[in-house]
This record gives C-alpha cells, sequence and structure tokens, in this order.
C-alpha cells in the first residue's frame, strides 16, 4: 500500500495492525502522514484554502471537466475518527474546522454532487461527542465573527490618516459587507475564515489611505491567527499529546 496516496478513512486498519503488531516505522509514517494534511497555523490554513480555491477557478476554465475538487484534500470525519482513536490530536481543531464549514445535507459518497466546490463529510463516523463539539464550534465562531464588526468600526482608521473624512465614509463598505455576510447559509457553515480572508484581500481595493488599510490589514490578520489559535478552545478540544 502506498500510504501517500490514502486517505485517514483507508489507513485506519492498518494503523491499527500497525500498533497491534509493534510496527513503529509503519505507525510512525502513517501518523505522519495524517499530521500532513492538516494545517495547525493560520498561514498553514491560507495556503491549504488558497490551493483548493485555485484549483477550482482553473477547472472552471476547462470545457467538459469536471470533479470534486475535495476529493484532493482529508476527509475531517474519518480524520477525527482516527485522532481520537490513536491521539493524533494536533489535526482536531483544523479537521472540526472543516467539519463546521462542511454542507451537511451532502456527504462524502454520495454521486449526484452537482457543484465542484461541494465540501462534505462522512457524517455517519461521527459520534454523539463529535456532535457536540461541531455544534458547540459552530455557535463559538459565529459570536467570534460577530465581534470583528464593532472591532473594525471602532479601530479601523489610523491615527495618521490623511483623509479621514473619505476613509470613515469606506469604511462602510467592509462594515457593511460583514453584516450582508451574516446570513442564515453562514449560520450554517460559518466559514469566519474564508469571509475575513476575502475582506482582508479587498482591502487594497477599497478607498483608504495607505495607513488605514494597512491598519485594516493588521485588524484582520490580528483575528484570523486568534480564531485559528483558538480553535482547540472553540471546539472544546484537548490538543496536547
Amino acid at each position: 500500500m502506498d500510504l501517500e496516496d490514502c486517505d485517514a478513512y483507508e489507513l485506519r486498519d492498518t494503523l491499527v495492525l500497525a500498533n497491534k503488531y509493534q510496527m513503529d516505522s509503519v505507525s510512525t509514517r502513517i501518523i505522519r502522514r495524517i499530521e500532513a494534511g492538516w494545517p495547525t497555523s493560520f498561514e498553514q490554513h491560507y495556503i491549504a484554502r488558497k490551493t483548493f480555491h485555485n484549483k477550482l477557478e482553473y477547472l472552471d476554465t476547462v470545457p467538459d471537466r469536471w470533479e470534486r475538487v475535495e476529493y484532493q484534500f482529508p476527509e475531517p470525519a474519518s480524520a477525527i475518527r482516527l485522532a481520537t482513536e490513536h491521539r493524533i490530536l494536533r489535526i482536531l481543531p483544523a479537521a472540526f474546522y472543516r467539519l463546521a464549514i462542511n454542507d451537511v445535507s451532502v456527504g462524502w459518497e454520495d454521486e449526484k454532487v452537482l457543484d465542484m466546490g461541494a465540501m462534505s463529510a462522512r457524517w455517519g463516523l461521527l459520534e454523539k461527542e463529535d456532535w457536540m463539539r461541531y455544534n458547540r464550534g459552530k455557535i463559538v465562531l459565529i459570536s467570534c465573527f460577530d465581534e470583528l464588526l464593532p472591532n473594525c468600526e471602532g479601530s479601523g482608521l489610523a491615527d495618521n490618516c490623511k483623509q479621514r473624512d473619505i476613509c470613515a465614509a469606506a469604511l462602510e463598505e467592509p462594515s457593511a459587507r460583514l453584516r450582508d455576510m451574516r446570513t442564515v447559509s453562514f449560520a450554517q457553515r460559518p466559514d469566519v475564515l474564508g469571509c475575513a480572508i476575502a475582506l482582508r484581500e479587498d482591502l487594497g481595493k477599497m478607498s483608504f489611505c495607505h495607513c488605514c488599510t494597512r491598519e485594516l490589514r493588521t485588524i484582520f490578520t490580528d483575528f484570523l491567527e486568534t480564531v485559528c489559535f483558538d480553535l482547540p478552545d472553540i471546539f472544546a478540544l484537548t490538543v496536547s499529546t
């Protein structure tokens, strides 16, 4: 078996056998393979998200080609089961975040999926405690997102801004977009990282001066890094080994 081509679902039985027969080198390879697929910092989250969307944008330009982009990335529910059973705890925050922004109505193995960018899971693998963490995490993520708007409105202008009237008016655009993002769909799939990243990347297109653009980017970056750092608490996880 080529471990590099397998996901957590396929590696589960192999890891059980490797541990049973004390095949430490095989166990270590499997664990490293699983860990490599999940981000543990904001920078890694950003790269994984960018890779996903770049692939999706590329496929949109290729006529008569269709594929589920998520199949090139690890599946979260099987990763959670494997990590929980074998204490690969450092991947749990990212796996639960991915689970929280997936469409619960779509299964990983559903064949009639029309959206190439669909995000799903093997929902049947989750246990009661997993569902509790999933539901709790979504509530806390929404609460975190709700704190971003007042931070943006209250601290968005730089002290050394040279065009305060223009920048104060421009501040309404990111504020309005934050309010518009707070939809029923967002409540079901609260992708706070994706929303904040999209806004941060668009700041340079707005009418802010250089100083206020830098100030707002700092606010958004601090928010993104804090959310990533707090994911263990958001999903009530213990990640120390």
